[in-house]
């Protein structure tokens, strides 16, 4: 053995992104010794990146993932096997994620990414143009001006109502964080973004990751499925409120897709309505958590699961409370297959025409939980 390569992670790139690396055994020839297998050491330049525990070498090689944490011009990746024999990747440009401000409630017709040049300073920055901005750059943080979103506005000022619908989110990681004012327990979101009865919110699309924090979702309308929201990728909504929407389908408030990894905490999904379809507030076919979140006041009139519908996939929900839900059959929950896991979950005063008014189709019970009328 002659030394070890450390290959694949690219640069440029931003922090906080995980990527794949690859680090390989080769011989005196620079050739893959195939027939090593032993353990390597991962360590880096950058203090504060996350690395693997010692990764397991086989047939020569192995693939592993890192993140880069520290902006600097030239990062290196290391990979130590006994001997000691180490070889880097050196040279790795990281970037610090691009910021965008948005300056104005105005939702103008199509997305001009010039509009909003990175760290702010953008007079007429919409979200439509920020998201155009950060789907350019591959990532970014886009937050909201405090001069244009702010606590002496009317609520009206600080609503973005949508005049068409907004592109897909794509890429990322992308996240979206509204202006709040006030601290502690008074603190207060302000902004809040509207589909304007005639469009859907937000689309994430399949291998995107996006998180949405501090924002009303409201007034979304979707002829198929998700009125509000529609996940295909890793989606992470945060301190949000999910509202009045309606799907002639699917997913009255969100619709997670099979694809879909969607986490959800400290939000509010309320007064949504599903048409054709199951699911009034949240519909499940892939992997969601629900944690020290409310579903209230969702309905489901001809189809299971005013509040949520778990049509496949996996549910875990915890310290949760889902009440005030209406629906033919699981008026609060309906576990159609997969699986529903409740734990510190209170899930009682719902309603529905059939049967399980508070849950039907049953649930892994994780213990602390208060449920009302069940139906198996």
């Amino acid at each position: 053995v002659t030394t070890t390569e450390v290959t694949g992670y690219p640069s440029p790139d931003y922090t906080g992104v995980a990527h794949n690396a690859t680090v390989s055994v080769l011989d005196q020839n620079g050739d893959l010794l195939s027939t090593y297998s032993g353990t390597a050491t991962i360590t880096s330049s950058d203090g504060a990146a996350t690395l693997p525990a010692p990764v397991t070498i086989s047939g020569g090689t192995v693939t592993f993932s890192v993140t880069l944490n520290t902006p600097g011009p030239s990062q290196s990746i290391t990979a130590t096997i006994p001997g000691p024999i180490s070889g880097s990747q050196t040279g790795i440009e990281v970037d610090a994620v691009p910021g965008f401000v948005i300056t104005t409630a105005t939702d103008d017709a199509t997305g001009n990414a010039a509009n909003c040049p990175v760290g702010g300073g953008g007079a007429d920055c919409s979200l439509r143009d920020a998201l155009a901005a950060a789907t350019a750059a591959g990532e970014g943080n886009i937050t909201f001006s405090s001069s244009a979103f702010n606590a002496t506005n009317t609520p009206a000022q600080n609503t973005i109502a949508l005049g068409s619908m907004l592109p897909n989110i794509t890429g990322g990681p992308i996240t979206i964080t509204g202006a709040t004012t006030g601290s502690g327990m008074t603190l207060t979101d302000l902004v809040t973004i509207s589909g304007n009865n005639n469009y859907e919110v937000f689309h994430v699309a399949t291998d995107t990751t996006a998180t949405l924090k501090r924002l009303g979702i409201t007034n979304g309308s979707s002829s198929g499925s998700g009125g509000a929201i529609r996940n295909d990728g890793n989606l992470t909504i945060s301190s949000c409120v999910i509202a009045n929407s309606q799907a002639g389908v699917n997913g009255g408030g969100i619709w997670n897709s099979g694809s879909g990894t969607l986490t959800i905490s400290q939000s509010l999904i309320e007064g949504n309505t599903a048409g054709d379809g199951p699911g009034g507030g949240i519909y499940n076919a892939g992997s969601l958590t629900l944690v020290y979140s409310t579903l209230s006041g969702n309905k489901d009139a001809e189809n299971p699961g005013g509040g949520l519908d778990n049509i496949s996939g996996t549910a875990n929900l915890s310290n949760d409370t889902i009440t005030n839900n209406s629906a033919n059959q699981g008026g609060g929950t309906e576990l159609q297959s997969g699986s529903i896991s409740l734990s510190n979950t209170i899930v009682s005063g719902n309603s529905a025409s059939s049967t399980g008014p508070d849950t039907d189709g049953g649930y892994t019970d994780g213990g602390g939980n208060l449920v009302g009328n069940a139906s198996n």
